[in-house]
């Protein structure tokens, strides 16, 4: 039987149990059923839930472990051909080769599309600016609500979720 139909039932049984239309044998038969779902069947399935959950997560710590180190290496990788490019752009500058045909391959300067570089002080013309949405600062709001500070439509709530230790 899975979680959900033990669970189902239990709930079902407690409820004509509690409801106190039951004869005394009847009533004993439920108060027994439920005892022996929540000493041995309930406690056995949540053990197999919990057990499941912790592998899933280890799997997907390893996972995200080895996605940073992966992710290391190609950053350790494109760093490197970057270096080798330039280093490469920087010999035909000073051999003063524009082209050059190397076996397979074909290297050549050329122009770069042009770019704008802003300096720090610039004043740039509103029309140049992008308008951006404002931002909610949730904890700057949490930290207000929660030293007693009033702010119309916003209230302080706390749910509930399941600690596995």
């Amino acid at each position: 039987m899975n979680l959900y139909d033990l669970t189902t039932e239990l709930a079902e049984i407690r409820t004509l149990a509690e409801s106190g239309d039951l004869s005394p044998e009847d009533q004993a038969e439920a108060d027994r059923l439920i005892s022996t779902a929540l000493d041995g069947l309930l406690p056995a399935k949540v053990e197999g839930y919990c057990g499941l959950i912790r592998s899933l997560r280890l799997e997907a710590e390893a996972y995200a472990a080895e996605e940073k180190r992966l992710a290391g290496h190609r950053a350790a990788r494109e760093g490197l051909a970057q270096k080798l490019t330039e280093r490469l752009q920087v010999g035909l500058e000073v051999a003063g080769l524009d082209k050059l045909k190397a076996g397979l391959f074909v290297v050549a300067l050329q122009a770069s599309p042009p770019t704008v570089e802003i300096a720090r002080d610039a004043e740039i013309p509103a029309e140049y600016l992008t308008p951006q949405e404002p931002r909610i600062d949730r904890r700057g709001l949490l930290a207000a609500v929660k030293s007693g500070r009033e702010i119309p439509g916003v209230k302080l709530t706390q749910g509930r979720h399941l600690r596995i230790r």
